[in-house]
Formats: structure tokens, C-alpha cells, sequence
């Protein structure tokens, strides 16, 4: 009976020190909770570091602008994003899980197959942009095919694809390589080669049928041009074409550049869609007579010869363009011959719809002069939805006393003010103060003014007390200021 009551005993003594555990154990975990619920408090009131506070897609946006920045070249991309990784685990997450960062590929000979790998695989099934660079010779061409095959696979998510800066050797193997690939998601397309090429079938409808930017050099043959109904935008340097350029019913935006087109026949090309038109060509009459855009709202032109006049262009192609509303006239700054008063006729009558007219100051003067000796209209005056009116090539002489008369004949015979904006200023002849100052005077009355990029310089006056104080301010300001030390 002792032993049986020694045993009870123990075990009443056991469950005690049980129960006391058990409610130990209680406020241990009630305490704990109290301090997680504190701590869950204290922290909706501390700062985040702003490096954290950043939104995803502004993030994003930084980590893509400074991966840019390294370019493409001697594997700079991925030592980029371990630089990029480096500054938070967030920024890391942010590049690992983003197949955005891992879409443009370079090949080119300082990229390696496993760099090449990597971005394959990060980029997962986003569409890619390829770049072909910096091939300059034929013993390099081993390794381009064994890069190319490591993405040729992936052929159906090239959006677009980027042909320039290689060496004349290895072109004509470069564009084989991919001649008859079909690339069903391929958007933007740019190749300039050094080499007289034909036109690959890679472009044809058939092989990219989403095709919407297509930008030439002018050794790519036109001869089989075709392109997909979808094509948008078109930049073709050209030389005189052995086959006539097809109307492309879907085309927005194109510019021309070279030396012509050769003879085309009036009203051949059909582009009903077209919006913008730049034409950089050395004889382009042949191909302006022969645009049908009714649908033309903006017409840049720059003459690429300095003898060229602006009444040999357009003096047989009136009423030509009638809705186009913004007009770019560009004028070489070296010409010796200045515009007059048929070349600001025969531009009056081929665009009379401007109602945005660019030029620089000394071709506009022709515009200023009066239709006819005594009379009170000018060429200008011919625009009668005449808005905005921009000027270029400012210097002490331009803008001068006749397009100040103009502007007041204009308020005198109420008509509504220009806006006018100045730019590009003579860098030869900075402008000072008091000459702005009387500009703005001539000015403002007569019409809306804009100064845009004015130089200036100005003085700074520094005491030479403190030498170093003295030398990081001209550090600072040397480019702008001239100092005179007291």
C-alpha cells in the first residue's frame, strides 16, 4: 500500500507540473501572437526603402532603359543584368521572372552559344528581336551558323530582325542563311548590305505574312518586290528601278531616298492610305507624278543636290496634293541659290491645303513677296488655313524686314495670328541678349512667338580669393560662360 501511494502521489505531482506547462505554454503562445500582431502594426508605419516602394511596371521601365544602355556587343547584356540583379533581390526577381529583359538577341561573333542559350530560355515564348552585326570576315561564319542554329528554331516567334555592319564577304551567306525561312510573326524588318543582292524571299507575303516595317538599303534588287498587305511603314533607298514599284494599299508611312526612281508613268502608284511621305531623292519629279495619296496629310521633302529648285519639282504637279495639312521644305544651308517667287508659287499650288508649313528663314522670304508688283497678297497668302508656321537657320540677318511686313499686313487685314516658332539659330553667331530682345519686339504683336533652343552666353564674374571654389565653377560653366577673374 506505501508503494501504491507513493505512485499516486507522483503522478498527482506530475499532472501539476503538466498543467503548469500546459498554461505556461498558453501565454508563451498568447505572447507570441500579441508581439506578431505589434510587429504586423509596426511595420504598416515604417518607410520601405524607395528602391522597394517602386511600382512593377515603373521598375520595368528603369531596369529596360539602363539594360539598353550597355548595348549588345562583348557580352555586355548579361554582365548588364548581374549588375542590374545586384541592387535588390526585388530588381533580381524582377530580371529572372521577365521574359521582356531576354528578347533581344544579338548575332553577333562576342556572343557566345551559352549566352545565346540563356536568353532562349528566359525569354520563354516571347516574341523576338534579332539583331545580325559585326561579321567581317569568312572565317567567322563557322561560328554564325552555329549561333543561328541555336535560334533558327525559334523562327516563328522573330518579331523583328535587324541586317547591317558586316563585311561584304560574308553578306551574301548571312541573307542565304535565312533566304526561304518562314517567319509568321515577323513585324520589322531592316537590312543594309554593302553588296548587290537580290531581293530574298524572306519578305514575301507568303514567308511573313504580319510584316508591317520594312526599311532598304539600296544594294537590295526590287525586282521581285513584294511584300505582305499588312506593310505599314517602307524606307527605300533606291537607285533607278528595273520594274515599277507595286501600290500598296495598306502603306501609311514612306520615305524614299537615293538618286531616283527612274521614269515611272503618272499616277502609276496607288497608295490610298498613305499619311506621311519624306522624299530625299536626287531627281524625284518621275516619282511624285506618279503618287496617287489622297489620303496625304504630311510631305517632307530635301533636295540632295545644292542646284536643285523648287519650281523644277513642282511646277507640273498643281493641285497634286491637296490635303496635305504639314509641309517640311528643307533648303541646304550651303545652296547659292535662294528660293523665289516661282519656287514659292509652283510649292503654293502643288500643297494648298498647309495649314503647318517647316522651312528655314531665308527660303521663306519668296513666300513674303506679292503676287504681283503693287499688290497687297503675297505667295503665303495663298494658304488661306495657314496656322503654324516654323523657321529654321535664325541669324542676325533672318528673319528680316519682309516677313515682319508680311505678319502685319496679315493683323492689319484680320486675319488670325501665326503661331510661329524659331529654331535652330545660327551657332556662328549666338545671340545675345539685346538682339533677342529686339526680335521679340518686331514680333510678338504680329503673331504667336516660340523661341525653341536658343544658345545664349552670358557672363559670370568670379573673386579669385578662394582658387579652388574658382576652378570647380569654370569646370562647371566652361563650356557656356567666359570668365573674367577680379
Amino acid at each position: 500500500m506505501d508503494d501504491l501511494a507513493e505512485a499516486r502521489a507522483e503522478l498527482t505531482l506530475l499532472e501539476e507540473q503538466e498543467r503548469q506547462l500546459f498554461e505556461r505554454l498558453r501565454n508563451v503562445r498568447t505572447a507570441v501572437q500579441v508581439q506578431r500582431n505589434r510587429i504586423d502594426q509596426l511595420l504598416k508605419h515604417v518607410t520601405k526603402p524607395s528602391i522597394n516602394r517602386l511600382p512593377i511596371t515603373v521598375l520595368y521601365q528603369i531596369i529596360h532603359l539602363a539594360d539598353d544602355e550597355y548595348g549588345l556587343l562583348d557580352g555586355a547584356p548579361l554582365r548588364a543584368k548581374r549588375r542590374l540583379a545586384s541592387v535588390s533581390r526585388r530588381w533580381r526577381d524582377v530580371i529572372l521572372t521577365s521574359p521582356g529583359f531576354w528578347t533581344t538577341i544579338a548575332i553577333c561573333p562576342s556572343w557566345s552559344p551559352s549566352l545565346m542559350r540563356v536568353y532562349v530560355k528566359r525569354s520563354r515564348e516571347c516574341p523576338l528581336n534579332i539583331q545580325i552585326r559585326w561579321w567581317l570576315s569568312r572565317d567567322q561564319l563557322p561560328k554564325f551558323f552555329e549561333l543561328l542554329g541555336l535560334v533558327i528554331s525559334c523562327g516563328y516567334r522573330w518579331r523583328s530582325l535587324i541586317i547591317q555592319n558586316n563585311n561584304k564577304d560574308v553578306e551574301q551567306g548571312i541573307i542565304k542563311s535565312v533566304w526561304n525561312v518562314m517567319f509568321p510573326s515577323l513585324k520589322h524588318v531592316s537590312i543594309y548590305v554593302t553588296q548587290k543582292l537580290d531581293y530574298p524571299p524572306f519578305l514575301h507575303s507568303q514567308n511573313a505574312h504580319v510584316l508591317e516595317h520594312l526599311d532598304l538599303g539600296n544594294n537590295i534588287g526590287l525586282d521581285n518586290f513584294s511584300v505582305a498587305a499588312s506593310l505599314k511603314s517602307l524606307r527605300l533607298r533606291c537607285s533607278p528601278l528595273t520594274a515599277p514599284l507595286p501600290s500598296i494599299t495598306s502603306l501609311r508611312m514612306l520615305t524614299m531616298t537615293g538618286s531616283s526612281c527612274g521614269a515611272l508613268h503618272p499616277d502609276s502608284i496607288h497608295l490610298p492610305l498613305l499619311e506621311s511621305l519624306t522624299v530625299m531623292l536626287e531627281d524625284p519629279q518621275s516619282f511624285l507624278a506618279a503618287i496617287v495619296a489622297p489620303n496625304l496629310g504630311y510631305f517632307s521633302y530635301s533636295p540632295l543636290q545644292l542646284t536643285t529648285r523648287w519650281s523644277g519639282i513642282f511646277t507640273d504637279l498643281s493641285d497634286k496634293f491637296p490635303n496635305v495639312q504639314h509641309l517640311c521644305l528643307r533648303h541646304p544651308r550651303s545652296s547659292l541659290n535662294g528660293a523665289d517667287i516661282g519656287d514659292a508659287a509652283a510649292v503654293c499650288a502643288a500643297f494648298p491645303g498647309v495649314h503647318h508649313i517647316e522651312v528655314n528663314v531665308p527660303a521663306f522670304q519668296a513666300f513674303c513677296l506679292a503676287e504681283q508688283e503693287g499688290g497687297t497678297l503675297s505667295i503665303a497668302d495663298r494658304w488661306t488655313h495657314l496656322e503654324h508656321l516654323s523657321l529654321e537657320m535664325v541669324d542676325h540677318n533672318h528673319p528680316g524686314v519682309r516677313f515682319v511686313e508680311w505678319l502685319r499686313a496679315r493683323r492689319h487685314e484680320g486675319r488670325p495670328a501665326l503661331q510661329v516658332t524659331l529654331s535652330k539659330f545660327d551657332a556662328a553667331c549666338v545671340p545675345n541678349g539685346r538682339w533677342l530682345i529686339s526680335l521679340y519686339n518686331s514680333l510678338h504683336e504680329y503673331c504667336l512667338l516660340e523661341l525653341k533652343n536658343v544658345p545664349l552666353m552670358f557672363n559670370l564674374t568670379v573673386r579669385t580669393s578662394d582658387p579652388t571654389s574658382l576652378h570647380d565653377v569654370y569646370g562647371i560653366l566652361r563650356p557656356w560662360v567666359s570668365l573674367d577673374g577680379q
